[in-house]
This record gives C-alpha cells, sequence and structure tokens, in this order.
C-alpha cells in the first residue's frame, strides 16, 4: 500500500524503524595494503558523516542520519580491526613466475653443458 493512503502516524512508525547491523563475514579478513587503506578512509568517512548529522537540525532527520553513520562506524571499525594484511598478489605471482624462469633457465643451461 502506498504511503499516501497510510495515517500520519504509522507513516512516522515506519521512519523509526531501526536499520539492522551490516553482515560480517566469519570467514578471515584478508586484504591487500590498498584494500587496508580503503577499509580506513571509509572508516574515516563514515566517522565525519556522524559529526555531520549531529549538527543537522531537523529531529527526524538527524536520528536518521545519525543512525546510518553509526552503522558504517561500527562496520568499519570491525573490519578495520579483523583486517589480515596480504602480500599483493601480483607480486606474489611476478615472484613466483621470476623464480620459475630462474629455475627453468638453470635446467636448460644444464643440459647444453652435459651435452
Amino acid at each position: 500500500m502506498s504511503v499516501a493512503f497510510v495515517r500520519e502516524e504509522s507513516a512516522e512508525a515506519a521512519q523509526e524503524v531501526s536499520l539492522p547491523p551490516r553482515a560480517i563475514s566469519a570467514h578471515p579478513n584478508l586484504v591487500t595494503q590498498s584494500g587496508l587503506r580503503g577499509l580506513e578512509r571509509a572508516l574515516a568517512d563514515s566517522q565525519r558523516a556522524l559529526k555531520a548529522g549531529q549538527m543537522i537540525e531537523d529531529a527526524n532527520e538527524r536520528r536518521r542520519a545519525l543512525e546510518l553513520a553509526a552503522r558504517d562506524v561500527r562496520y568499519f571499525a570491525e573490519r578495520v580491526a579483523s583486517a589480515v594484511p596480504q602480500l599483493n598478489r601480483v607480486t606474489l605471482s611476478w615472484s613466483r613466475s621470476a623464480a620459475m624462469s630462474r629455475s627453468c633457465a638453470t635446467m636448460i643451461a644444464a643440459r647444453r653443458s652435459g651435452s
């Protein structure tokens, strides 16, 4: 049913429904260094939004903004706290392929010198 056909008290009550917390995975939070910096930036942005929300004059808008920002602060604080920084996969792949290239070159040189 459209909100236009609902009594005003019900529309206000619908606005009072709080948001559920953002889901946090039970799996390890493996991140690259740039991913960790991104999480830290998102946390800082959420903290700024929380401060900005406190300055909103309209009580309903302020409550909604504070609820959203506080939820994001809790989420990103948990993600930063649980972050397990990993090597960049590109660097890891390159170092593996370089090591394999060296070992292949060594084997080829050994075969040539043995012939």
